[in-house]
């Protein structure tokens, strides 16, 4: 994309009459015919419930934030023709009008595969930078292979909670920043604020498995089994 034939940016919100027309366009312009599988439909809602924990966990860090945080601007791609084009953004310390950090988060399976995000957040900033030229990034991965039971032990050095609000107030702009949580993490800032349940935390890992191995349902009897009460997130519950 050509960030000089760039024009009109200004951040919006999911509720924009005009974003919700051209989501309406795209996904006629790239629907199929094919049948969805319910089972990774099922997965992808319960993570996208995740990716809300975190930006709920970022929003605590920053004095203010923009909500549903949509980057809309204008392409021009010929005389007396621009092209409408929105980039949604994961996170946004600020203000609509002076944004002070974009936040891309990706949930990882596991630390050794996977790219940082960085690809999306450079589209944003390049075209963020024609309006508001200070303004950074940040790429938040979260190692989910804890909570996943995908990777036990992380291959990556996971910052602490607590270490948030200074790394988004103060990280170098320089480069690429990026950064590890750990998933255990989320989860647990996740339940102590009734953002998810311990039994969607436990249940997290069999959704997977189900999507990966469908046949699996078939052949369970359809008894309803107690939730376990062993394992990582025992201390998650609540005590009796």
């Amino acid at each position: 994309m050509a960030f000089l034939n760039i024009q009109n940016v200004c951040l919006t919100s999911t509720s924009n009459a005009q974003y919700r027309q051209w989501c309406r366009e795209h996904r006629q312009r790239t629907s199929t015919h094919r049948t969805p599988d319910p089972f990774a439909q099922d997965y992808d809602l319960e993570l996208r419930k995740w990716e809300k924990v975190v930006q709920a966990l970022v929003a605590e860090s920053v004095p203010s934030f923009v909500s549903d945080p949509i980057l809309y601007f204008q392409h021009r791609i010929g005389r007396g023709n621009d092209v409408k084009q929105f980039l949604e953004l994961d996170f946004v310390s600020g203000t609509d009008v002076a944004p002070k950090r974009f936040v891309e988060i990706k949930l990882r399976q596991s630390t050794e595969k996977g790219t940082s995000g960085w690809p999306q957040l450079n589209r944003s900033l390049g075209v963020a930078a024609v309006r508001w030229p200070e303004v950074r990034g940040l790429s938040i991965n979260v190692a989910m292979g804890d909570v996943l039971k995908t990777e036990p032990v992380i291959t990556v050095s996971p910052v602490e909670l607590r270490e948030l609000p200074n790394i988004i107030e103060h990280a170098s702009g320089e480069g690429e920043p990026t950064i590890w949580l750990r998933g255990s993490d989320v989860a647990e800032f996740a339940v102590h604020r009734n953002l998810l349940s311990v039994e969607d935390v436990i249940r997290l890992p069999e959704l997977r498995e189900v999507m990966l191995n469908p046949s699996r349902v078939l052949e369970e009897r359809p008894v309803e089994k107690e939730m376990p009460r062993l394992g990582l997130f025992d201390r998650f519950r609540k005590s009796d």
